[in-house]
């Protein structure tokens, strides 16, 4: 449990460094740039949204400038302005200009304002805190008037409008509760809080119409006709303002009331996360990304980042088109110091294990004399080096260690080999050789006891017999001998095949063989196997015959072949399988001797045999990569285990 808890620890340590660090940059306002770029990039990403078609602008562009003269103009444009919007029945106008002083002509304005009826105009406060309010002729011809305060961010662009500042709403909010009254009512949100500005797309998208083309009249009165229609200036040079989709021509203040009009006349101002929910993000976060990134290596860690980055990102862009704003870079950047962090933690802890792994080998190679030294002076040469290099150089010295081991043992196994083949060429060829002799003292001592048994008393035919039986047996061990060897020489030829149907063949030949026993067969059904079915037919010829044989005094013999039930195998996830009887059984102490070849724990006159038959059988399994053991207790019977490589 400590283990476990301080393992968890180590786990935990690299995304709490890298939330902290994320923290105190956000509290520097570190990220701030970064999020303001994102900012912009959401909206390109995002595309164009349709601007609201009751909203017309009336632009004092260049056009109007260069034609009508300087700005700012004489109250009269105004007039001619009013008259002619109040014919085409424009709804509600505004005014994006601010009228604070007074001008000869205010009495003429003010009397087309109240004519309208429809009429908001601007306010504001200068640096000092100073309200600039219309001049009290024309505030009182208004039926409103809203502030056109903005606040621009370090990058230019402004991102949020109060909705109300010292009693006095935002433009919009003034121009939608007029339109509210003269047409429909709108529904508005709260105005204690900021509206964050959701930009609808490029301003060339907007309704906008040059102030002299509207004097002219060769606007089509239609256009006009009970529209919102907002007046402001676009000339160069006046009232200049950044957009996520405007850098060059820059858009204008009014440009800014259109996009707010827009805003709350479709309700879709953006929505800003909480910060609470961006530290719950920090808090849970980077821990829980580098409790996940330990679990893995360094490969899959990779692609996890990669993914929860690119994720991070399309969460962001799939909220924002739902005009919710959660931000982008410090959780991107949270994921890459954290996954940083653990691979700098992992490396640094691994450098450790090996350094302390190195100074235990080169104390072995030291003190021990463990290895055989080849670089001469090389204790010396590593003791030299400076502190930083010492590890390095003595790896070094343990790999080139490690390789002559390795040429020795490469050349000792070559040896080994050769020698085996040496060692079974010569058990066949004097297996072999042994045959044709020993068949001439079978047959010549069978050819004496036919034909010359009348001449020999009863000794000499004794030993005569007793020759055919020992050269029977020698016949029978020479066979076992041919047969081992064959099976060490031969290729494997895997299949996939019935056990069962194999053993059933088998046990049937074996009750052939001794019709008159009084024995069973138990073969469990549909043991299917992968392996040389030539091969593993002689290693269960062995092992049912062997079964057969030791329980041949038994008054009712039982043999079974069967599968451990899966859970007694589920440590090693492989099957295996038992050939188990009733019969003699044997002593557990001598269990080691059972797969040595010409060891036998009972004489031939119990049970006959050769000694090599159990040896074959673990010779097979073992070339299919399996292994074999045997259970016994005397006069109660044995069980051989196998298993197979699936």
């Amino acid at each position: 449990m400590n283990l476990a808890f301080r393992e968890l620890k180590w786990q935990l340590l690299p995304g709490v460094l890298a939330a902290l660090a994320i923290a105190i940059l956000l509290y520097l306002q570190m990220f701030q740039p970064l999020e303001q770029a994102a900012y912009g990039t959401l909206f390109r990403l995002r595309g164009a949204l349709p601007w609201d078609q009751r909203v017309v602008v009336v632009a004092i562009d260049d056009a109007s400038v260069k034609q009508l003269g300087r700005f700012p103009w004489p109250r009269q444009r105004y007039v001619e302005l009013m008259s002619l919007l109040t014919r085409h029945q424009a709804s509600i106008v505004a005014f994006d200009l601010l009228w604070s002083e007074n001008s000869p002509d205010d009495g003429e304005l003010a009397q087309s304002l109240n004519h309208h009826g429809g009429v908001v105009l601007a306010q504001a406060w200068d640096n000092t805190g100073l309200p600039l309010l219309p001049v009290p002729e024309l505030h009182n011809a208004a039926i409103s008037t809203g502030h056109i305060m903005e606040r621009e961010d370090a990058d230019g662009q402004t991102r949020q409008v109060a909705l109300q500042i010292q009693d006095a709403p935002a433009l919009g909010i003034a121009v939608l509760e007029a339109y509210g009254l003269v047409r429909e009512p709108i529904s508005l949100p709260p105005v204690e809080r900021f509206l964050w500005i959701n930009w609808p797309g490029p301003i060339r998208q907007l309704q906008q119409y040059s102030f002299k083309d509207v004097l002219q009249n060769r606007i089509p009165p239609e256009r006009l006709r009970h529209k919102i229609v907002l007046v402001g200036v676009t000339a160069l040079g006046f009232d200049t303002l950044l957009t996520p989709f405007d850098q060059q021509p820059l858009a204008s203040g009014v440009h800014l009331q259109a996009a707010v009009l827009t805003n709350l006349l479709h309700g879709n101002g953006l929505h800003p996360v909480s910060p609470r929910w961006l530290g719950l993000v920090l808090l849970l976060g980077g821990p829980g990304l580098s409790v996940l990134l330990t679990r893995w290596p360094l490969k899959q860690q990779l692609f996890i980042s990669v993914g929860l980055l690119v994720g991070w990102g399309l969460l962001s862009l799939g909220l924002f088109r739902f005009n919710f704003w959660i931000p982008v870079a410090s959780p991107m950047a949270l994921i890459l110091v954290t996954s940083g962090s653990v691979f700098l933690h992992e490396r640094i802890r691994v450098n450790r294990l090996l350094h302390r792994q190195v100074r235990q080998l080169w104390q072995a190679y030291l003190q021990k004399g463990t290895f055989q030294i080849i670089t001469p002076d090389a204790t010396i040469v590593a003791r030299n080096q400076p502190a930083a290099l010492q590890p390095a150089t003595q790896l070094a010295l343990l790999a080139e260690q490690f390789g002559y081991l390795s040429q020795q043992l490469a050349e000792r196994t070559q040896q080994l080999e050769i020698v085996n083949k040496e060692l079974e060429a010569f058990s066949y060829a004097v297996s072999h050789d042994l045959r044709a002799p020993l068949r001439r003292i079978d047959g010549f001592s069978q050819i004496l006891l036919e034909e010359y048994a009348e001449q020999l008393d009863g000794t000499g035919q004794d030993y005569l017999q007793r020759i055919q039986a020992s050269s029977g047996r020698m016949g029978e061990l020479i066979e076992d001998l041919l047969t081992l060897s064959r099976i060490t020489r031969s290729q494997l030829h895997r299949t996939t095949f019935n056990l069962s149907t194999l053993a059933q063949g088998i046990a049937t030949e074996l009750q052939q063989t001794q019709p008159d026993r009084s024995g069973e067969f138990i073969i469990a059904p549909n043991l299917l196997v992968n392996g040389d079915v030539r091969l593993l037919k002689v290693a269960l010829e062995n092992l049912l015959s062997n079964a057969w044989k030791y329980t041949s005094k038994c008054d009712q013999a039982r043999i079974e072949l069967g599968l451990l039930p899966s859970e007694l195998g589920e440590k090693t996830k492989t099957p295996i399988y038992f050939v188990r009887d009733n019969g003699a059984g044997f002593n557990m102490s001598y269990a080691d001797k059972l797969f040595v070849a010409f060891q036998r724990l009972h004489t031939t006159e119990e049970f006959p045999g050769t000694g090599v038959g159990l040896t074959t059988a673990q010779r097979i399994i073992h070339r299919h990569g399996g292994k074999i053991w045997a259970e016994g207790v005397v006069d109660q019977g044995a069980t051989f285990y196998f298993t197979l490589q699936v």
